[in-house]
């Protein structure tokens, strides 16, 4: 009799300690009181959701299906096990078990909310469907049912849909901390600049202190050349955390741009000591001493970011023009020579063509007509509003005696950009080389 109170006693102790969020010592009562009366389903059950609390989702499986074994039979027990055994990705036995907990009670959404995110592991999109239309007929009210769906399209990278969905989720709850950073950063990734803006200040009014809307909103600015509204908004990050690596690397970004050379370097050393492993901040630091002709030390912070093996195509192309500006042609030729013939996989149209340009330049420098030709023949056709390729084309027919065709370049040239202020410098380049070339004739070189 005595024990049988004692466990009680540590049970009631357990759910106070719950309702304030104190996972371990609720789990110690729990422990206590099981010792004591072992065979308590609902007290298994109660013990799965305090190791829920600290994260020890296994556990809370064995927890969870001992409490079913005792006879609990709640819907609820059974949502609890299927969303734990998807995170230890057991996906079947979760839809089965979540399936269990809907068919226990036909009115109940959540189910069909957590199914949406399992069938979408397992793969099953025909099933994804079908839970979240089977969700929307018990009550579409519920915002959770369209941001389990908008997480599961975005991960097809259909973005569209999952900007569908957010909008969806606004109707239903104006206020959802999520719904208007994910649906500015659709409309970031269409190219709606000005849309994403507005969604990243409403944002920031519901929460000032919103970390990832204040990055992202400093980087779109920042991508927009509003130069000053970004350092703004992001030295507000850095208020608010003052170890955000990522923020003082946008920062030295900015610096950069704005000619700061001396500024862009303090925050990129910042960026560093913060996470010496970042990408991009020897390239940043090279940059920053490039800006400043230390010639040397540019070379070497290059050197440490080519070593580094980069994979982000603007970080490619960057650390490319670098390179050459710091006339270390062949290690530009190196970084870019995996994407010759594929540059439409750099991303964008004009990231491709700088891409091509560079690699062009690169082999014209070294002395391969062909390949740096062809190279920036093909930049031009990705991006034709980038005449300096046709430019390059020219001068490097001029430079090997091919005056005709550099001629017919020419006059595309002059056809497509007749405004381009290269053009009157290049038609001199053209006519010396066409007056060196009648020379040669008359007065040909001596044979040795």
């Amino acid at each position: 009799m005595d024990d049988w109170l004692k466990a009680e006693r540590y049970a009631e102790a357990a759910k106070l300690l719950a309702e304030r969020g104190r996972w371990r010592w609720a789990l110690r009562q729990l422990d206590l009181a099981l010792t004591l009366d072992p065979n308590r389903g609902d007290w298994q059950a109660e013990r799965g959701v305090a190791l829920d609390g600290l994260g020890r989702y296994g556990e809370a499986v064995d927890a969870y299906a001992r409490a079913i074994e005792l006879g609990e039979v709640s819907p609820g027990l059974r949502l609890n096990l299927g969303i734990d055994l998807a995170r230890v990705a057991a996906y079947e036995e979760s839809a089965e078990m979540l399936q269990a907990a809907a068919a226990m009670d036909a009115a109940w959404v959540d189910p069909w909310i957590e199914l949406v995110a399992v069938e979408t592991a397992r793969g099953d999109m025909q099933a994804r469907d079908e839970a979240f239309f089977t969700g929307q007929q018990i009550d579409d009210s519920q915002p959770a049912l369209y941001v389990a769906m908008a997480h599961s399209v975005d991960l097809q990278d259909d973005h569209e849909r999952a900007a569908l969905c957010w909008r969806e989720v606004l109707k239903r709850d104006a206020r959802h901390p999520d719904a208007r950073l994910e649906l500015a950063r659709c409309h970031w990734r269409f190219g709606r600049t000005e849309r994403a803006r507005r969604l990243y200040v409403q944002q920031l009014n519901l929460d000032p202190t919103d970390t990832a809307a204040l990055l992202e909103l400093g980087g779109l600015l920042a991508s927009l050349d509003r130069r000053g509204e970004a350092a703004a908004t992001l030295r507000s990050l850095v208020e608010l955390e003052p170890e955000n690596a990522e923020a003082h690397a946008a920062l030295g970004e900015i610096a950069l741009r704005q000619g700061h050379a001396d500024a862009a370097r303090r925050r990129f050393r910042r960026a560093q000591r913060l996470e010496p492993d970042r990408p991009g901040i020897h390239l940043g630091l090279a940059r920053a001493a490039l800006a400043e002709n230390e010639h040397g030390t540019a070379q070497d912070h290059a050197r440490v970011e080519l070593a580094r093996h980069p994979t982000d195509p603007t970080r490619v192309v960057e650390l490319a023009r670098v390179l050459l500006e710091l006339d270390l042609t062949a290690e530009a030729i190196e970084l870019l020579e995996p994407w010759d013939n594929e540059w439409a996989e750099l991303g964008s149209e004009r990231l491709s063509a700088d891409a091509a340009l560079l690699y062009g330049v690169a082999h014209l420098i070294r002395g391969d007509a062909s390949v740096g030709l062809r190279a920036c023949r093909e930049s031009y056709r990705l991006d034709p509003s980038l005449s300096i390729a046709l430019c390059n084309v020219v001068m490097a027919l001029t430079r090997h005696g091919s005056v005709r065709r550099a001629r017919a370049v020419m006059r595309r040239l002059e056809r497509q950009h007749p405004h381009d202020p290269h053009l009157k410098d290049l038609a001199r380049r053209i006519r010396l080389a066409a007056w060196r070339r009648r020379l040669s004739r008359l007065w040909p070189a001596p044979r040795p």
